[in-house]
């Protein structure tokens, strides 16, 4: 009687999570949206090693190439974030091979802090009732004693210009501001004053681009304060779901999990998010090709 089980070099390119076996949920997908899908996956657990950063865009360009895209594309991504100046690159390059098609954010799970400033720059998001961007606001290495802590670039300037009044005003003993205010420096403000005011013009920049295309600068500014203004959301970390981002002005197509299209996002979404908490730091990769950092690292 024949077997009707897997063949030894299927069982190896699955337990490898090869790309071979993501193909047909690519096409699957794409079927689904009637354009190309590129996908943009980061752990969210190997820190520096899959932030996005200025080498992204380069890959990302060899990618969209290769792939022969010249208009209409979906990119699907999910990342805790990296360098708004790198973010920047990534979508000049998504804008300048859709040229005059549609730019489309696919976000199936995460797409946080420069990852969300990608998304500004596309000409819509999809998103569901599980996904999640997040706030823009920059964070900056701190030391804390012996130890590096990221923290808010406003929780910083701001501690340093009410300690600073504070000293002013005392008539009294000075000592304990003057403690506190040698953790910090004039060099050091104006980067975090630098480093905030560049994420919001980058932010700004991507959706008068795409989303808020003839709108003003002080218009877009006001409708992503949730985004841009730690005042809003308290935390980093909070997400942003679908609707709270519609009211931010963005051009939102919400799709229920439910719905067929998310089963397909889902089934290409699980498999992505498993290949880099476990094979690789990020994968860059269409239904013809893959290209990954940190390949083969095991298991973490």
């Amino acid at each position: 009687m024949a077997g009707s089980g897997l063949t030894l070099s299927e069982i190896q390119e699955q337990e490898a999570q090869a790309h071979s076996t993501r193909v047909k949920l690519y096409e699957a997908l794409e079927q689904r949206l009637q354009m190309p899908v590129v996908a943009y996956f980061a752990s969210f657990d190997a820190g520096f090693d899959a932030m996005i950063e200025d080498q992204d865009a380069g890959v990302l360009q060899d990618v969209l190439q290769a792939r022969g895209i010249k208009g209409d594309f979906a990119l699907m991504i999910s990342s805790p974030g990296g360098f708004p100046e790198s973010a920047e690159r990534f979508v000049s390059v998504c804008r300048s091979f859709a040229d005059k098609g549609q730019f489309i954010a696919l976000v199936p799970g995460l797409a946080k802090s420069a990852a969300t400033m990608i998304c500004f720059g596309a000409d819509q998001i999809i998103m569901s009732e599980s996904s999640e961007l997040g706030p823009v606001d920059p964070q900056v290495p701190f030391m804390d004693g012996n130890q590096v802590n990221w923290l808010p670039a406003h929780t910083l300037v701001k501690t340093y210009d009410e300690l600073f009044q504070e000293a002013v005003k005392t008539k009294g003993n000075m000592e304990p501001y003057i403690q506190q205010l040698k953790g910090f420096s004039a060099a050091k403000i104006k980067f975090y004053e630098d480093s905030i005011a560049l994420s919001e013009i980058i932010s700004i920049k991507h959706l008068q681009c795409s989303m808020m295309k003839g709108r003003g600068q002080s218009y877009v500014k006001n409708k992503i304060k949730t985004f841009i203004d730690p005042a809003k959301t308290r935390s980093h970390g909070r997400p942003i779901g679908a609707t709270d981002a519609a009211r931010c002005g963005l051009n939102i197509r919400h799709v229920s999990v439910h719905d067929p299209l998310w089963t397909d996002v889902y089934a290409l979404y699980a498999r992505l998010d498993n290949f880099v908490r476990t094979r690789a730091f990020k994968v860059l990769e269409t239904r013809q090709s893959s290209l990954t950092w940190g390949a083969g690292r095991g298991r973490v």
